[in-house]
């Protein structure tokens, strides 16, 4: 897990909608599948073009077995799925096919709940939050005493280059950099979205969240009245009493925003 030096303050961007509106009613965020991304290239890798060796290859299929599907199954199962790929896996082609499989059956299976450290980009106002008539959830995680790995939000990394991924790395801390690679890094382009991800190797869909997690809630310069009145709403119905709410508004001169309280009357 890596250290977050800064605060811990981190932000999603929505525009107005049901599922938006479910994060209050149910207190809970949408872990997504990687392949449902705007960027072909997020959680895509690209893999080395070699010859690997037979070792290499049983390698990988051995520790293969202790993931995914075959994660929970009994020794015997494990070592069938063994037994099975390194007879199947008898050339470079056929071994890669298998590898790239194996890579992508894990990834669609993971959920990612995707953050931001910024809340005032007017690109992802616009990109996330319905063209600044949206709003920004603002979580801070330093009220927990005691965080999950599977709970704490991950830095991307942003590249100019793709990493070439091997399909047979040499243990399973290997593998696990490996994956760290493939899904935290995203191309330079996108860095002035500031990202964390939270990652959850095995579940997709809504999961709940302690509702003092949520302190803020920011309403684009563009929000409706009537849509930020609603939100206010279910907040006070939904035990979200405790959030304050602000107001973006556009620094005349610059092109900058800045966030001022906002009190519903």
């Amino acid at each position: 897990m890596q250290d977050i030096k800064e605060d811990f303050k981190f932000y999603k961007y929505r525009p107005f909608n049901e599922h938006t509106n479910d994060i209050i009613i149910t207190s809970s965020m949408r872990y997504s599948n990687p392949s449902s991304f705007n960027d072909p290239f997020d959680v895509s890798p690209s893999y080395m073009k070699k010859k690997y060796t037979k070792k290499e290859r049983d390698t990988f299929i051995e520790m293969s077995a202790k993931l995914g599907k075959s994660f929970n199954h009994s020794d015997e199962i494990r070592e069938d799925f063994i037994q099975k790929y390194k007879k199947e896996c008898n050339s470079n082609s056929k071994f890669i096919s298998f590898g790239k499989k194996i890579n992508r059956e894990q990834f669609e299976r993971m959920g990612v709940m995707c953050l931001s450290k910024v809340k005032d980009s007017i690109l992802m106002w616009s990109h996330y939050a319905e063209n600044h008539k949206g709003l920004v959830f603002e979580f801070d995680y330093s009220c927990l005493q005691k965080i999950q790995a599977n709970e704490w939000p991950l830095e991307i990394k942003y590249e100019k280059n793709n990493t070439l991924i091997s399909l047979a790395p040499k243990s399973h801390e290997e593998m696990k950099k490996q994956m760290e690679i493939i899904l935290l890094t995203k191309y330079s382009d996108w860095a002035y979205e500031k990202e964390y991800r939270i990652l959850d190797q095995d579940f997709q869909g809504n999961k709940t969240f302690e509702k003092k997690l949520l302190t803020k809630i920011i309403f684009g310069f563009k929000t409706s009245k009537k849509n930020m009145q609603h939100m206010i709403k279910l907040c006070k119905q939904y035990g979200f009493k405790h959030v304050k709410f602000e107001k973006a508004e556009k620094v005349e001169g610059t092109f900058t925003l800045r966030m001022v309280p906002y009190n519903a009357i």
